[in-house]
């Protein structure tokens, strides 16, 4: 290839580069939250027992080379069609009822007895090979035409692993991303217009912003394969097996767009005036990305050499220029003028100047004799001049970044917010605060959609006494044509719903939406109604309909709703009602598939990795799933569903898995860290950077050491041996930090006595109320808002269902976390486990977590007498972990962390005199004055920071610092009704200089060193 590294000469299409292609399919249809026709079509592949068959049939086909003669191509193409979906709804009276000469009527009626599909999409419906076939050429040739884009083309570019899949068909671990995530992308398309717009802006010069966006784009494309075909002889001119792999794909890719042309043809006069004579671009084709891309590559150089201006940014068919001093810009014809003088090369006006004509702007943009029309309400000249303000631009700049920076933080505020508040923006004409001003109300999908998501993460996890009001909010706002217009939100409204369990809400959804989608028409160009475009689009809607109750179905307990083993799985009142409802729908088997297939929303599983098991229950219920544990069916992960993972399995989400079976299965949790990552490692083929330190001696070998010193009379050695044995030296992530100064946000909590019985009674449940978990949000979104490096949290704090949230929120922000976890009972046994939580990154570049689960080494008297008068035991008494704590190196930081009443404990707590740069303290203890006495010797003792995160009840949480007595609390709190952090930084990198080479002049002002400090291993820090 041209790129300058030659692809290898021995790639073949192997049966297993297939697979790895489907997976590519499979992801992307994962991730796709708009066509769902294509998740369904991949999970009945998926499901079909003839699965293996129909890859092994595909395989055979592309090995013989000339794909388009083959019979069962052929008869892949006869089966390819389309499915339709409304790109815009109105009501017929919608358009003549404010034009210009009318007077203004504002109604919030979104009823009516028919509604328009204005605009509407045909997506491809084929079967899966020829999607199949289609990754294929996107991962064979796709690299090439990549190769001609410019740094200035944003929208759909190819992954980096994706990339180099012909040189690297198996390296992509367990993810397979064909694109690169399109919300970065969007963002660095945008923000870096309004930067230089800003910078041009602030330097004293006049800035203009013009942006504009093609219309029909897929469907105005005319494509030419012969000229894809030259492409490819030039790439690959010195690989003849891949230059005849890549034509042969891509012969084939020219059938498949054939096909589908031939089938929407007729129609594209009704919806697309003026496409009919073009191949376009199927809709719903990962090649079509690419091939969008590309069509434009020309017109992107052309633009940036012609018209020259200072940025040149494109999003598939959405183009945004900024042009420094681009002279006066004002008066009537103000973006005439402008466009002849900058663009007149390139953005063509049709004769008849800016009216009405069938290309919807009046201009158009040529790429090889082709004219691309330009949609007029989205062709837009902003002009700025040096002379007045520049607030518009200002104000616009910080909503933006606003509304990005609220995707970084947990749902606090939405609670109390009414959907009317999100889901519509005001229209004004005049001054905001003038009811005159008024011009109507704009439905906003995207804030819609934001509502939605941030509902769906508070009720995901909590239970609530209260009544819930976002449904019937959500039944008012999808009435009439919203119904219509925000399909792609009918699934969100049935993850709500499952989420919060009215099983009844579901059903009149679902009848009401269908109501609806009886009342759309498709209109003709030339006047009247399509009668057969708009039975296929009422069909297609239902479908699509079923489809997204369907995903949200396959969640519940699947015998139930898929009419398999109903006599054994009675279910709620409502769950078989709803269940009865779901098989009369046929909609039973499409959410079975969905379970097999795992093309489920795996954000609602309640454990992670649970659907990854055979696991037949309520998936959004950790608790029924946790409890499987303990049955005789113990649900263990299978082999094919992993192998066959629609996204990145993360290394937490195994760890939790293996934890959970860890303790039903009574093993000791000294091994669990062990056996994950060497289990995930050897499974995906990634390297973790987690080195355990120090080989586990078996207990015989342990107990003979300690015997042959105890021989020897050397009972010294065999304190130390058994001391020994207690250090579990762990490290994680980079060796060094560029900065060892570390941001600890210390949180302030209240742990009530009432949720650490409620947790350990079998006839109560945890409190996981609405709440306590608004509290801790507060928390979190505190910690990532002040950017801190660590929250350490009191002990039992956090109940068990929320220690998957915990892990994945530590690995998205990269936040470290030290906290209790709540009492779990496991068949009576009681674990009090200390969590440590260390985000780092694999390959410098993608999020990740390790988490340590640490048994309590002792319990306090008051712990063990709750345990004990419950008829329960401590899970010590198992005698399979012996006392143990782990020293971690987390990017360059060493600490050791404990759990309250171990710090009792002398000789446990100055285990690490030398070792370690943080002390922390995970506690939940009334005696206060006890606890800062152990905390005053420790920091003393050890010469190191000390951080205790104790119930704000109770106080005596702090950070403490090895210096004399009026500088040693660097942070004290106690008390307070509203949770929060403190933040403080510690400085590491002082505290070794110091150790290693204590300074006469003090200039840190630490205290001296206390004797038996070793000072080597402040090195082996």
């Amino acid at each position: 290839m041209e790129s300058g590294k030659p692809a290898p000469r021995n790639f073949k299409l192997t049966a297993d580069v297939v697979k790895q292609a489907y997976l590519y399919l499979k992801s992307y249809a994962y991730y796709e939250n708009l066509n769902f026709f294509l998740k369904q079509k991949i999970a009945e592949f998926e499901c079909d027992p003839e699965f293996d068959e129909r890859i092994s049939g595909l395989v055979r086909l592309l090995a013989r080379g000339r794909i388009p003669q083959g019979r069962k191509f052929k008869g892949w193409l006869e089966d390819v069609s389309y499915r339709i979906l409304p790109k815009s709804v109105r009501n017929p009276e919608d358009k003549n009822c404010n034009g210009e000469e009318n007077e203004l009527f504002i109604s919030n009626v979104t009823t009516s007895s028919r509604y328009c599909a204005d605009k509407v999409n045909y997506f491809i419906i084929a079967p899966v090979e020829l999607h199949v076939i289609e990754v294929l050429w996107c991962l064979v040739v796709g690299p090439l035409m990549e190769e001609e884009l410019r740094e200035c083309c944003f929208g759909n570019r190819m992954d980096d692993v994706a990339k180099n899949f012909v040189r690297s068909p198996f390296n992509a671990g367990n993810s397979r991303s064909l694109f690169k995530y399109y919300m970065g992308q969007y963002g660095s398309w945008r923000d870096r217009a309004l930067e230089t717009a800003k910078e041009i802006s602030e330097s004293g010069e006049d800035v203009a912003l013009l942006s504009l966006d093609l219309k029909f784009y897929y469907y105005n494309v005319d494509l030419n394969f012969e000229k894809i075909k030259e492409r490819i002889e030039k790439g690959f001119r010195n690989d003849d097996r891949l230059c005849d792999i890549a034509l042969a794909l891509t012969d084939s890719l020219e059938k498949i767009f054939s096909a589908y042309h031939e089938k929407t043809i007729p129609l594209l006069s009704s919806t697309h005036p003026g496409c009919e004579g073009r191949t376009g671009l199927p809709v719903g084709f990962l090649s079509s990305s690419i091939l969008a891309n590309w069509y434009l590559a020309g017109f992107d150089g052309e633009m940036l050499e012609t018209a020259r201006p200072d940025y040149y940014g494109r999003y598939v068919d959405d183009i945004l220029m900024i042009f420094r001093n681009p002279g006066a810009v004002r008066g009537e014809d103000a973006l005439r003028s402008f466009v002849g003088k900058h663009l007149g090369g390139q953005l063509v006006e049709e004769d008849g100047g800016t009216g009405e004509d069938s290309s919807g702007s009046g201009y158009y943009v040529k790429v090889d004799g082709n004219r691309l029309p330009v949609q007029r309400d989205k062709l837009i000249l902003h002009f700025l001049e040096k002379e007045h303000s520049r607030a518009g631009l200002e104000v616009f700049r910080q909503e933006l970044q606003e509304r990005s920076s609220a995707f970084r933080f947990l749902p606090d505020e939405e609670v109390d917010r009414e959907l009317d508040r999100f889901a519509y923006d005001i229209l004004y004409r005049g001054l905001r605060n003038k009811l005159r001003s008024v011009l109507g109300l704009a439905e906003n999908e995207t804030e819609l959609s934001r509502y939605l998501s941030a509902h769906i993460t508070l009720r995901r996890l909590c239970e609530t006494d209260k009544k819930d009001s976002v449904l019937p909010q959500l039944k008012l706002f999808f009435k009439g044509k919203n119904a219509l217009r925000f399909s792609r939100l009918w699934e969100k409204v049935y993850q709500y719903a499952v989420v919060v369990g009215d099983h009844e809400f579901i059903r009149a959804f679902y009848e009401s939406v269908n109501s609806e989608i009886g009342r759309i028409e498709v209109p003709q160009a030339s006047g009247g109604t399509d009668d057969d475009l708009t039975e296929e689009l009422r069909e297609d809607l239902e479908t699509y309909n079923k489809i997204s109750l369907g995903l949200c179905v396959a969640l519940l307990d699947i015998d139930l709703f898929s009419g398999e083993g109903e006599e054994n799985r009675p279910g709620g009142k409502d769950e078989q009602v709803l269940s009865g409802f779901v098989r009369k729908q046929g909609i039973g088997r499409m959410a079975r598939y969905f379970r097999g297939s795992n093309l489920l929303r795996h954000s609602l599983v309640a454990w992670p990795m649970a659907n990854f098991t055979g696991f037949r229950g309520n998936l959004t219920d950790e608790r029924e799933f946790r409890n499987a544990h303990s049955d005789i069916e113990d649900p263990d992960l299978e082999n094919r569903k992993i192998i066959l993972s629609p996204r990145f399995i993360h290394f937490d989400e195994w760890q939790l898995f293996y934890l959970q079976e860890q303790l039903a299965e009574k093993i000791p949790l000294s091994t669990w860290q062990n056996r994950a990552k060497r289990e995930y490692e050897d499974r995906f083929g990634i390297k973790i950077p987690v080195e355990f330190l120090r080989k586990r001696l078996t207990e015989k070998e342990l107990n003979r050491r300690i015997a042959e010193a105890l021989r020897n009379k050397d009972k010294k050695s065999s304190k130390d041996k058994n001391t020994d044995r207690m250090r579990n030296p762990i490290s994680v992530g980079k060796k060094t930090k560029s900065s060892l100064k570390t941001k600890i946000a210390l949180a302030n909590i209240r742990v009530e006595e009432s949720d650490i019985e409620k947790a350990i009674r079998k006839d109560s449940k945890p409190n996981i109320s609405f709440e306590r978990q608004g509290n801790l949000y507060d928390i979190l979104n505190c910690a990532v808002r002040e950017e801190a490096d660590m929250l350490i949290m009191p002990e039992l704090s956090i109940p068990v269902s929320w220690l998957p949230f915990m892990a994945a929120h530590s690995r998205t922000h990269q936040l470290a976390m030290i906290f209790g976890l709540e009492h779990w009972n496991v068949d009576g046994f009681v674990y009090n486990l200390l969590v440590e939580l260390l985000p780092f990154k694999l390959s410098e570049k993608y999020n990740s977590c390790f988490m340590t689960a640490r048994l309590k080494n002792h319990y306090a008297p008051d712990e063990l007498r709750l345990i004990e008068n419950l008829r329960l035991r401590p899970a010590g008494t198992l005698g399979n972990d012996k006392d143990y704590y782990n020293r971690i190196n987390w990017n360059g930081i060493t600490f050791a962390s404990y759990n309250c009443f171990e710090l009792s404990d002398i000789e446990h707590r100055t285990l690490f005199k030398s070792e370690i740069d943080v002390l922390f303290a995970c506690v939940c203890n009334k005696d206060t004055n006890y606890y800062q006495d152990i905390l005053g010797s420790a920091v003393r003792d050890l010469h190191c920071y000390v951080v205790q995160s104790n119930a704000s009840q109770y106080g005596g949480s702090c950070v403490l610092r090895p210096m004399k007595t009026e500088d040693k609390t660097m942070l004290y709190v106690k008390g307070g009704q509203n949770p929060g952090v403190l933040i403080t930084e510690i400085d590491v990198a002082a505290l070794r200089d110091f150790q290693y080479k204590p300074d006469p002049g003090n200039k840190y002002g630490f205290k001296p060193l206390p004797p038996g400090f070793d000072f080597e291993k402040v090195l082996e820090r």
